[in-house]
């Protein structure tokens, strides 16, 4: 098992995130996501997203709310073993699977939509960089991603994947590009201010490629 799935499935078995409501944590719990299942799918019915590549995943508890379209595909993916192998057990039907999946190092499945939230601000700026640079060889169209809404002015700092920090993707080291397509505000007080925005695949490669060194 990597250092990665030891870590996360570690956080999964010992439920470190604290809630009792969600193993993913508060982040997850229905009344923080209620606005947000409604304005995925404004998204999606806006994007004609067809299909979604959900990772981390967590325990599928808020996501399970969302109303997808008729014939909706959701690929739902953890690097977390045992959250992977329950979620099969208990939610997994026509056109939703879930699979064991390491961001970091796999293949992403051919889909309209890389949703990743509450994700990267766990993880180190090499793990980051490493999921960045495994999307933008994929042939998923779009991303939609977690950033903190810097209103005090903090800087991004890098930690052990794991861990946690405000994670600002605007700003240094990462630079991404302040045009997002789109943007859904996610959080309820008195979490800190926080958004999900989507670009391209095209724009995150750029931005990629604009990296110094």
């Amino acid at each position: 098992m990597s250092e990665l799935k030891n870590v996360f499935e570690d956080i999964a078995v010992r439920n470190r995130w604290g809630d009792d409501e969600s193993r993913s944590g508060a982040g997850s719990t229905l009344r923080y996501t209620h606005g947000l299942c409604a304005e995925l799918r404004h998204f999606i019915d806006a994007f004609r997203i067809g299909s979604i590549f959900d990772t981390l995943c967590g325990d599928f508890h808020w996501m399970k709310a969302v109303e997808f379209p008729e014939g909706f595909q959701y690929i739902g993916g953890d690097v977390a073993p045992s959250v992977a192998e329950a979620n099969t057990r208990t939610h997994a039907g026509p056109g939703r699977r879930f699979v064991e999946f390491d961001i970091t190092r796999d293949a992403f499945p051919a889909c309209d939509l890389w949703f990743c939230r509450d994700c990267l601000f766990h993880l180190s700026y090499a793990d980051i960089f490493r999921a960045l640079e495994r999307f933008a060889r994929s042939q998923v169209g779009y991303l939609m991603v977690t950033s903190h809404i810097n209103t005090t002015g903090f800087h991004n700092r890098d930690i052990a994947s794991g861990d946690f920090r405000l994670l600002d993707l605007f700003m240094a080291p990462f630079h991404l590009p302040p045009q997002a397509l789109y943007r859904i505000s996610d959080y309820v007080f008195p979490f800190p201010p926080r958004e999900l925005c989507v670009w391209t695949r095209r724009q995150i490669v750029d931005a990629l490629n604009r990296r110094p060194g």
